[in-house]
């Protein structure tokens, strides 16, 4: 029988927590979910709130939960992650060689960070598609701290797309599959393909907005958590996009928001048909927070042509017999969290301390093991000494001659070393990266909407990164469609956008970094590559 542990998903604005297995099948024993206090979240990591230990402890006595072990899962758009091919070996080897190579694959120090990774599929002979997720140690330890303050035992943190990732894996090895998960500020979509995963795209917009324009209309309504309630028991959104307007202020408000997100979801699907020519989804999933919205389902299928399915008892056992059907939606990121954790390492202190409780062994017990071993030292040494000594002998003999040999591989292997790197230093003499940020400049003196500021710009050997600054989300979407389109760039990504605080509150101006990536620094992307975690954005002209 699997250990019971508390997997817990703190949002920007709901927390989710339920009671689950650990490394097990997922069942979902208990749940809630309360609002988030403003203090819990901050620079990308976790603090200390007395609000939040009040609650989570209230509604644990409340739901009877008894366990005090917990995994927490939290999404990529906190951490850098990105896909790299590397030759297929074995799990010790892997893990060595994604170590020795940490300051390659992402630009940090090492020391500072720890890096997990999953194996997405094959890539060609020989190699294979891994995905990393770089990981602060500050952050490791915000969550411990954090756990600790809440009486509860800290065991382990997971990527919610990584979770997303492995359950659709065990539960779907045929076939083509399509997960949309739909949180408060963010979405995100998973594809696979047999088993192996094909694709996974972050978008920077979420139910959030629409939440918020039911508030707005019905201020009775006092916490996130009741509106967001209240969204699935009754239809506050469309059905379609195509729909007469002024009929329902609240519904079009709410539509209108999901517009965004709705239309992400398309484009990335028509993207993929299009690099896989002749193939369909066999099974579309809707989850995540936003899943329990009423109608959202509805408006997806009705925008995408494809139909979309519920979590149901392959994903998470028994979840069909659970009193309300769409919690397995809504927890489906929670749960998998726990059920198969990427495995963040303890902190050196606390290994220590587990160490230490491994030998603090009774006085009694002690005393027997140490007059044991003195006695057995007593009679064996004495007869083993000559013994030993005779032994070492043959073997320095054996290393002597073992070594001679190794000498004459090493001296070659230096030699050839040594002309591959002066290869190298003579084959970078003759790049000029920069080739195309003169017409990149140009594109953008064309391309760009007038209303976008650029505040800043930066160019390196790979890429050039852009702050800008837009009076709205639709010239932002313009703007991030713009750079899409310039011949110079082969991809770009983006860090989402962040509403300015003016001195008398919001500005109502978004602020955002675009980076494009120049024509011909890396291998063009294949119909199986997944690229490095690129919020999408609106098409031009749906932003329009």
């Amino acid at each position: 029988m699997a250990e019971r542990v508390i997997a817990v998903e703190i949002g920007e604005r709901i927390t989710r927590v339920c009671e689950t297995d650990y490394k097990g099948k997922g069942e979902i024993y208990h749940y809630f979910a309360f609002d988030t206090p403003e203090d819990v979240l901050a620079n990308q990591s976790v603090n200390k709130s007395e609000e939040f230990r009040r609650l989570l402890t209230e509604q644990l006595e409340q739901n009877n939960i008894k366990t005090k072990k917990v995994v927490f899962a939290f999404n990529t758009m906190r951490i850098g992650s990105k896909e790299e091919t590397i030759p297929v070996m074995k799990e010790n080897k892997l893990k060595d060689y994604i170590k020795t190579n940490t300051a390659r694959f992402f630009p940090v120090n090492p020391e500072d960070y720890q890096v997990v990774y999953r194996i997405n599929g094959p890539e060609k002979e020989d190699m294979q598609r891994v995905r990393m997720y770089a990981i602060a140690t500050e952050m490791v330890q915000a969550y411990e701290e954090l756990a600790k303050f809440c009486g509860l035992t800290f065991l382990d943190l997971e990527v919610i797309e990584n979770g997303i990732a492995q359950a659709l894996r065990k539960a779907y090895p045929q076939g083509n599959v399509v997960n949309i998960s739909v949180e408060e500020q963010n979405s995100s979509i998973t594809i696979l393909s047999d088993g192996n995963i094909e694709l996974q795209r972050n978008i920077s917009y979420g139910i959030e907005g629409a939440v918020d324009a039911l508030m707005q209309e019905h201020t009775e309504i006092e916490s996130y958590v009741a509106a967001w309630e209240m969204m699935s028991k009754e239809y506050f959104v469309h059905t379609n996009l195509d729909y007469e307007s002024g009929l329902d202020k609240v519904k079009d408000e709410a539509t209108e928001e999901l517009r965004y997100v709705i239309s992400n979801i398309s484009r990335i699907l028509e993207y993929y048909i299009s690099k896989h020519q002749g193939i369909t989804f066999d099974t579309v999933l809707l989850t995540g927070g936003g899943s329990g919205c009423k109608g959202l389902s509805e408006l997806i299928a009705a925008e995408t042509g494809y139909e979309v399915s519920a979590v149901d008892d392959t994903l998470i056992p028994g979840v069909s017999k659970q009193e309300n059907a769409l919690i397995g939606n809504v927890l489906f990121t929670t749960v998998t969290a726990a059920r198969n954790p990427i495995g963040i390492s303890l902190r050196p202190a606390k290994k220590a301390m587990m160490a230490q409780g491994l030998e603090d062994l009774s006085t009694a017990k002690k005393f027997f093991v140490g007059c044991l071993a003195v006695c057995v030292l007593l009679v064996v040494i004495p007869a083993a000494r000559m013994g030993y000594l005779t032994f070492k002998s043959n073997a320095v003999q054996q290393k002597i001659q073992a070594m001679a040999q190794a000498k004459v591989v090493y001296d070659q292997y230096m030699k050839t070393k040594a002309m591959h790197e002066e290869l190298l230093q003579m084959i970078q003499l003759t790049e000029t990266p920069n080739d195309a940020l003169l017409g990149l400049l140009a594109e953008m003196e064309q391309g760009l909407p007038t209303e976008a500021v650029i505040q800043e710009m930066t160019a390196d050997a790979e890429a050039v990164t852009v702050s800008l600054k837009a009076p709205n989300k639709k010239v932002a979407a313009r703007t991030m469609e713009a750079f899409r389109s310039f011949s110079n760039v082969r991809d770009v990504s983006t860090d989402g956008l962040h509403k300015l605080e003016g001195e008398t509150g919001t500005s109502g101006e978004y602020a955002f970094v675009i980076t494009c990536y120049y024509q011909g620094t890396a291998v063009e992307e294949s119909t199986n590559q997944t690229t490095e975690d690129v919020q999408s954005q609106d098409t031009e002209g749906e932003a329009e």
